[in-house]
């Protein structure tokens, strides 16, 4: 015959001490708002990259007049505008974005001017970056199909942070003059539509 078991007796809730019952649902409310408080702090953009001071200028088209500030030759050409601002002294920060449709046979970014010559900060050739005087296309897996994100920092003993889509892709010292000249860097093909320009400035 089958040996019979008492039914172990379900565990009930009154078992808790009220204090207890209380420290969770205050660590469970603690919880809750303290997610809810760094949601909106990410949305007014706490993880956001500095920026030099406040807003200074900004377009959000190519109808304003970037002047050719030089062309620097190659084929195809890579021509600089220079910036239809007054230059600022460093810090400042220089915030881009553009959509770019002929991705395999293009490139564009920004270029700021160094004591010695221009220094260039470009995406082109659908993944590829280049830094520096000289064109120095390398790979560089956050660079999106279309529409990218320039970001430029330069503080005020010239250490300079370029990020592109907000991932750092070079960082280093310039020898900036007093009030550097900076602007827009194409190659003469690039189908190129600006989609917003700021400058940050103290």
């Amino acid at each position: 015959m089958p040996q019979a078991y008492a039914a172990s007796p379900t565990p009930s809730t009154d078992s808790v001490p009220p204090r207890q019952w209380r420290q969770a649902l205050a660590l469970l409310a603690l919880v809750i708002v303290s997610g809810a408080a760094l949601a909106v702090a990410l949305a007014l953009g706490l993880a956001d990259p500095p920026r030099a001071g406040s807003l200074a200028w900004e377009t959000t088209s190519m109808d304003v007049s970037w002047p050719l500030d030089k062309d620097l030759g190659g084929n195809p050409r890579l021509w600089v505008l220079r910036a239809p601002v007054e230059a600022h002294a460093p810090p400042f920060t220089i915030e881009i974005e553009a959509t770019v449709l002929n991705l395999e046979s293009s490139a564009w970014g920004l270029w700021v001017e160094t004591r010695h010559a221009e220094y260039l900060f470009l995406v082109g050739y659908e993944d590829y970056v280049s830094t520096g005087t000289m064109l120095d296309w390398r790979n560089f897996i956050h660079i999106r199909p279309d529409t990218n994100q320039l970001y430029l920092h330069i503080e005020q003993n010239g250490m300079t942070t370029f990020r592109v889509n907000g991932e750092i892709a070079w960082r280093g010292q310039l020898d900036l003059p007093d009030t550097p000249l900076w602007g827009l860097a194409t190659f003469t093909n690039t189908r190129f539509d600006l989609r917003s320009a700021r400058l940050y400035a103290p």
